[in-house]
Formats: structure tokens, sequence, C-alpha cells
């Protein structure tokens, strides 16, 4: 499995969650058997300032992702990864490492889009 974090900053597991996927300056891939990670790979937002309707999704679809990480993304982003077979998981908060074991686990918590989408 491939998990993309949306990141404020390019540290692997001590990764800052965005608060907002499209604002994040890095995304960080994770490839996951189990609880193991097998590879930890980051790269820049090449959108970042750019605000058009599913061009990031379509980054991450790009990349393999199987499931998206952020602290909030709205609707219609959601659509766009639901469209995509992407999982969406939003409201996390803090780094990837003390929020892996909770997405491992399948404890996701409540996903909804950010307001004023």
């Amino acid at each position: 499995m491939r998990l993309a974090f949306a990141v404020e900053n390019d540290d692997e597991l001590q990764s800052i969650i965005s608060k907002h996927f499209a604002k994040a300056r890095y995304f960080v891939f994770l490839d996951v058997k189990g609880q193991k990670i097998e590879r930890i790979n980051s790269k820049e937002n090449p959108y970042l300032g750019t605000h058009g309707p599913g061009i990031i999704p379509q980054f991450i679809k790009d990349n393999n992702a199987d499931v998206m990480v952020s602290g909030g993304m709205g609707a219609k982003a959601i659509g766009y990864f639901n469209d995509f077979g992407i999982q969406a998981i939003t409201g996390l908060t803090g780094n990837i490492e003390d929020n892996l074991p909770t997405i491992l686990s399948g404890d996701t918590g409540n996903n909804t889009s950010c307001t004023g989408h």
C-alpha cells in the first residue's frame, strides 16, 4: 500500500501534516507492507500556489498512492480522490510518525471536507 501525506516540511516521518493538502510544500510517500515501512520518498508540491481543480489529485494518482492523508481538503478534492479510487483521510495534525499507527489500524476517524470549499 502506498500512503501519500501532505506535509509542511521535508523531514521523513517527522514531517508535519499540512492543514490543507493543496497548500502543502511537500508530499511524503510511504510504501507500507503490513505494519512495516518499506520505502519513504518525498517530492516537492509542483503545484504550490496553483489552484487548478483536480491537478494535485492527478499528481497523487500518477504517484500511485492508495491513500491521501492531510489536515483538510475540500469536497471537490475528496470527490477526485474517490473517483481515482484513492482513500482520502483528513482531520489529522502533528507529524507522520505519530499518526501512522492510527492510519495503519484503519481507525481514521471523521473524514469530512474543509468548510468554505
